[in-house]
């Protein structure tokens, strides 16, 4: 029998179309045969799972759906973002109890790159293996001196030895005894239990270059898997157009494609973030449109402004309405830069003040 790569996928309702794209995304560049997906749910839809399912059926992948019990994650928090989902690759030695090893894969990422190297990676004596951040802060936060700290987006699990140490149990007593100190739930309770007994991956098997604020590393890693970490997603109207846009690449080959709507802004950040890719390409009526927005939100939060602005404000406008839309941008952007947001685009989307604000 022919050697196949175990994926393993945890989700809840709201990332099944996500993870149709990851999975499309990972088809593109692997063979099919070669692949086994498991995928962990709770609270599907039966058309959601269907149309997971539909995605193995057109490309010849053997897709295995495997609900979980969250009994034993009762208790547990969430974090903004992160749903309970992130719970359900602590039990995956229960679950797949067949299997030795797994690749974990998180649903906010394409895959463009064989998963051949990967599958490969040696856990002789080892947990698992990941991404180490090479963050100091989380090291010391966690008490972890002079270990890794690796992101659990991507994983090769030794599911085996999980198993015969109980890694899972360790896992959930630490989560149960550490709530305030778990910033990162799982991510943390795997970095602490596993420590010195985590391997290496390198670079390109997690990147994320909206927090490391190179999106050179696309050229740099032409083969990778762009892992789009943080609460702000290429489903969001604000995150980065160029990224977004392998998104939507992959996502136009899913059941998903003639539905898709991007998330607009909800506050000044966010608006300010779209204007200014907007005005970078030269599409100034777009800019100005979220300028609009951006200024909108603003003066919703302030209430009056001082007479100044006031007056840099209705000259966009007018400018805007003689469809001089280049000088409505000047207008507007200059009010932005007086409230302190950038007008310059960087792909480190998270220096955008108030970013977050109004998201959760």
């Amino acid at each position: 029998m022919n050697e196949k790569i175990n994926l393993v996928f945890c989700i809840d309702t709201a990332y099944v179309q996500h993870l149709g794209v990851t999975l499309v995304s990972i088809i593109m560049h692997n063979n099919p045969s070669s692949l086994r997906v498991f995928i962990l749910y709770s609270n599907l839809e039966q058309n959601e799972k269907e149309l997971l399912l539909q995605i193995g059926t057109k490309f010849n992948v053997e897709i295995i759906l495997e609900e979980v019990s969250i009994e034993r994650i009762a208790g547990l928090r969430s974090h903004l973002h992160i749903s309970p989902a992130m719970y359900y690759r602590l039990l995956l030695p229960e679950i797949l109890s067949d299997l030795d090893k797994i690749i974990y894969l998180d649903c906010d990422l394409v895959v463009e790159t064989e998963l051949w190297d990967l599958w490969r990676t040696d856990l002789n004596g080892l947990g698992c293996a990941g991404w180490d951040e090479e963050n100091p802060a989380q090291t010391s936060r966690l008490d972890l001196d002079t270990d890794i700290y690796i992101n659990s987006g991507v994983l090769v699990i030794n599911l085996a030895l999980w198993r015969e140490e109980g890694i899972s149990d360790m896992c959930l007593n630490w989560l149960h005894a550490n709530s305030p100190k778990a910033i990162l739930p799982d991510q943390d309770a795997i970095n602490v239990v596993l420590k010195h007994r985590k391997g290496k991956i390198d670079l390109k098997w997690n990147l994320n270059p909206v927090s490391q604020g190179d999106i050179g590393m696309l050229t740099q890693y032409p083969e990778r898997i762009l892992h789009f970490g943080g609460p702000i997603k290429p489903w969001h109207k604000c995150y980065d157009f160029e990224l977004q846009s392998l998104y939507r690449k992959y996502l136009m080959m899913t059941p998903w494609a003639d539905d898709f709507k991007l998330i607009e802004p909800v506050n000044t950040g966010q608006a300010c973030l779209v204007a200014n890719q907007l005005f970078v390409a030269e599409d100034y009526v777009g800019a100005c449109r979220y300028y609009h927005r951006a200024i909108d939100f603003q003066m919703s939060q302030r209430g009056s402004v001082q007479k100044l602005v006031f007056d840099c404000i209705n000259g966009g406008h007018r400018h805007f309405n003689c469809q001089d839309y280049f000088s409505a941008c000047e207008h507007y952007r200059s009010c932005i830069e007086h409230w302190g947001y950038p007008t310059t685009y960087e792909i480190d989307i998270y220096k955008m003040p108030g970013l977050l604000d109004n998201m959760f």
